[in-house]
């Protein structure tokens, strides 16, 4: 049995910074080196097991000549490690001078450069194990420790229940031009020179389709790894501006009196976040982009949206506040004077930097597009995402499941939202409106609530949510067609459906089949006991 990467303990920043902190900050023979770790807290158990994670994740060698090379000559923060993480894992290759086995591969290999081209080449041979083995050309033992680091640290790679899967993030040379057993290569490997390329990740999509159908929830399934502080999300709504979104000018009291430095908005936090951290992905989420004027909230902003195959905006522009808040030491506000030089990542930062878009800041964006009220988006400013529709499908048996009962009926709610979904697009096509289709009902429009085992959606509920989003839109110009006869108001509508259950809709809306009894009797004898 062959371990990819040490199994001793997780490689997270508080592991990582744990070592930092015991290891020497130094040059030193290795016998000094040997002794002043086992007068550590680490003692001689140290040169057991953690030596191997700390060898494998690049933090010393020892060279030909004895001696020990440290890879940091101070304390690291957890941040500092979180990032070097994000860096050393890209390049990590398998075997190394630390593992061992692996003895039929001719070459090291960067892991996660050749899981990702064996997915591109095959993404049904997804067995987590099996595609190590089989790229590994060995038998591995556990993988829960290989599991964690990669869907931590990979940006690419997910694994879930043993299957694995990508996002493509870019091209990676595959193969290892070193010796196996190079040490030196290998921590070298690791240098900020080897590691200045920036993560290439960057995606702007737009995530469109009906209201419920899940858009927001495939965003966070995507970001659900990363930390909050490489995520930024933002609303647009009528009334946001380019002030709001870019940043502004603004009051602020000091100990020196009066002050107005300009306040970075979310956009401009997290393009600074992206740049500082070239290895780390980052992203900033827009929801309900349509709901605001994005053309006016962009601005000139729009130019950075078109993006080579680098990653980085093809275009530029000239922002003195943004820059300004970049060269700036505060997370929130510009400094009065920031140095006129700064080093922000891999870039010299100066007044005259103009401003990009870098490859690890991503775009995504939703778009309900059945909203009433919204602004259009033009053609220039959506040829420049990828525009993906989010099917109205659900899976989830809970959800689609889940009972409606009212005037002892009952129906679930993949019946109802199916067979309104129906009638809506029928009376689309009738009337010649497009976009009549666009107000049918998504699969999570009203979210079920599950207890003891059973999965229910409530009357009142449905009625507040339901009944009131098909009175007032999909169905405003049909309420004597699709609801009973004499109904003159929602309110109306609303009590009736209280007291009489699914009767309120019309023939139309061929509920009736749907249906079913609910029996009371059982209840209704317990209760009079």
């Amino acid at each position: 049995m062959s371990d990819p990467i040490c199994r001793w303990r997780n490689a997270t920043p508080k592991t990582i910074c744990e070592i930092v902190e015991s290891l020497p900050k130094t040059e030193m023979t290795n016998e000094e080196f040997r002794k002043y770790m086992a007068e550590s807290k680490w003692g001689k158990m140290f040169l057991q097991t953690p030596y191997q994670l700390a060898c494998q994740t690049g933090l010393y060698y020892i060279d030909e000549d004895n001696i020990y090379h440290p890879r940091f000559t101070e304390n690291i923060s957890e941040e500092e490690a979180d990032s070097y993480l994000f860096n050393w894992f890209r390049n990590y290759y398998v075997p190394n001078p630390y593992t061992r086995g692996f003895e039929k591969l001719d070459k090291p290999l960067f892991i996660v450069a050749t899981l990702e081209e064996s997915l591109k080449r095959n993404p049904l041979k997804n067995n987590f194990k099996d595609l190590c083995e089989g790229i590994l050309k060995d038998d591995v033992g556990e993988l829960d420790i290989f599991k964690n680091v990669i869907n931590r640290y990979s940006c690419s790679l997910k694994i879930e229940n043993d299957k694995i899967s990508m996002i493509p993030l870019g091209e990676q040379k595959m193969e290892v031009n070193a010796d196996r057993n190079d040490k030196k290569a290998f921590f070298e490997n690791f240098n900020n020179e080897h590691n200045s390329s920036y993560t290439q990740n960057f995606s702007q999509i737009i995530y469109y389709g009906v209201p419920g159908s899940g858009k927001s929830h495939k965003i966070d399934e995507a970001t659900k790894n990363l930390p909050d502080e490489q995520k930024m999300r933002v609303v647009f709504h009528p009334e946001y501006t380019n002030a709001d979104f870019v940043g502004q000018i603004l009051p602020v009291q000091t100990e020196n009196g009066l002050e107005y430095p300009f306040k970075a908005g979310p956009f401009t936090r997290i393009l600074k976040r992206a740049l500082q951290n070239p290895g780390k992905p980052y992203y900033l989420i827009i929801e309900e982009i349509n709901r605001g004027n994005a053309a006016a909230i962009f601005g000139d902003l729009f130019q950075l949206l078109d993006r080579g195959s680098d990653g980085w905006s093809s275009y530029s522009i000239e922002n003195l506040d943004i820059n300004a808040f970049i060269r700036s030491e505060n997370e929130r506000y510009s400094e009065k004077t920031p140095p006129k030089t700064k080093q922000v990542g891999n870039i010299e930062f100066t007044e005259n930097t103009s401003i990009r878009l870098p490859p690890n800041l991503s775009l995504y964006a939703t778009m309900n597009t059945s909203d009433q009220n919204v602004f259009t988006l033009d053609n220039a400013f959506q040829r420049r995402w990828d525009m993906q529709l989010v099917p109205n499908e659900c899976n989830d048996t809970n959800q689609m499941n889940a009972t409606i009962s009212v005037n002892n009926q009952s129906i679930t709610w993949k019946d109802f939202q199916q067979t309104i979904n129906a009638v809506i697009g029928e009376k689309s096509n009738e009337g010649g409106l497009s976009s009549m289709e666009d107000k049918r009902l998504g699969c999570w429009f009203l979210k079920a609530e599950i207890k003891e085992n059973e999965s229910t959606i409530s009357k009142e509920k449905f009625a507040d949510k339901v009944l009131k989003y098909l009175w007032d839109d999909a169905f405003k110009f049909y309420h004597q067609e699709m609801f009973k006869g004499g109904i003159k108001n929602f309110e109306e509508l609303h009590k009736t459906f209280l007291a009489e259950g699914f009767s309120v809709f019309s023939d139309e809306c061929r509920l009736e089949e749907k249906l079913q009894t609910v029996d009371t009797s059982i209840d209704s004898e317990s209760s009079s006991e």
